[in-house]
């Protein structure tokens, strides 16, 4: 899609982001019916302990102070998912290693759906999912979601064989901890490499 600045009026930070979770938790927790309750608390353990631990590789550092094209990131996201609580402290990092270059825009699924629906995974509205864009022309260069590739491949495997969701969480969530952010660091590198000069 093509995205306007109007559309950036309802993106939040990352930090005002993960204080939303952190607020939703909060106000919702000893609600019955807010059914993600674990899930978010879990998933903010989780971004707390990589942004503690990640280092972003050397080629990826390489490849982010070599961007010759100015960047906006465009994440869709909520707190309850896991995958997002794997990816996103990685793609902030990202973004704070730009010295400037990337601009990272949060939009919460649930309250954009209009522009999640352009962006489903096998009919789905998986998230996250992270949208590359040219910042000065809002021009779409990439799009990277809902998980690393292995992972995705796994997920499909499991769904194919009707896993409960509590099986797709350990599985998934077990290969994330043994990749240790290698994959997510290097498909993004990828997505990056095409707009770094060369000189």
């Amino acid at each position: 899609m093509q995205f306007t600045q109007d559309h950036f009026a309802k993106a939040i930070s990352y930090s005002e982001y993960r204080k939303h979770t952190e607020d939703q938790l909060n106000t919702l927790g000893e609600d019955p019916a807010y059914k993600f309750k674990d899930y978010a608390k879990l998933n903010l353990e989780r971004i707390k302990r990589l942004e503690k631990s990640v280092e972003l590789s050397d080629i990826l550092k390489s490849t982010i102070q070599k961007l010759s094209t100015p960047l906006v990131l465009v994440i869709l996201s909520e707190g309850w998912c896991g995958d997002a609580a794997q990816s996103l402290t990685i793609i902030e990092k990202i973004g704070a290693a730009s010295n400037g270059k990337i601009d990272l825009k949060v939009f919460l699924r649930d309250s954009n759906l209009d522009i999640m629906d352009q962006y489903l995974t096998n009919g789905g509205r998986s998230i996250p999912i992270l949208i590359g864009l040219d910042k000065e022309t809002l021009k779409e260069l990439f799009v990277w979601g809902p998980r690393p590739k292995a992972s995705q491949l796994i997920m499909d495997q499991l769904k194919a064989e009707n896993a409960s969701m509590e099986r797709k969480i350990e599985v998934v969530h077990a290969w994330y901890e043994n990749d240790k952010t290698e994959s997510i660091q290097q498909e993004i590198n990828e997505l990056l490499v095409p707009y770094i000069s060369v000189n």
